[in-house]
């Protein structure tokens, strides 16, 4: 009689065992899944000038004030991700969020007027982005 109750003490602590670590496998995977705070989105684009829609070499892209800076090509053109925060914050009074993510052309040489524009990634894997910058 006493062998059968340990059989039985030994096969729950096993069903028991197994159960409680899917548990901690389960709890742990989805606070993985949730912790991630950002948004990947692929930023592609051409920077031209204005007047003459020549387009702009080494025009600097850069994400929410720097989170994520790319450049333009020899043809104007950029590609590149951008983690974009899912929530709303603020950094030096401006506010941010995935509806309006800014993306400033910065033009390092002073040539031409820099540029800011706002997007809204919500629901796109990519943005396209056209633009145009004028000179100074």
């Amino acid at each position: 009689m006493r062998k059968i109750e340990l059989k039985s003490r030994k096969s729950w602590r096993k069903i028991l065992g197994v159960v409680s670590f899917i548990a901690i496998v389960f709890i742990f995977s989805g606070a993985e899944c949730e912790s991630d705070p950002f948004y990947d989105v692929r930023l592609t684009g051409t920077v031209k000038l204005k007047s003459t829609n020549i387009p702009i070499e080494w025009i600097r892209v850069i994400v929410n004030e720097g989170f994520v800076y790319g450049f333009t090509d020899k043809k104007g053109k950029f590609d590149f991700y951008a983690s974009i925060p899912k929530d709303t914050y603020y950094k030096n009074s401006v506010r941010y969020s995935l509806d309006s993510v800014r993306v400033l052309f910065l033009d390092d040489d002073g040539r031409f007027i820099d540029k800011t524009m706002i997007v809204n990634p919500i629901g796109k894997n990519e943005v396209i982005i056209h633009a145009e910058l004028e000179e100074k």
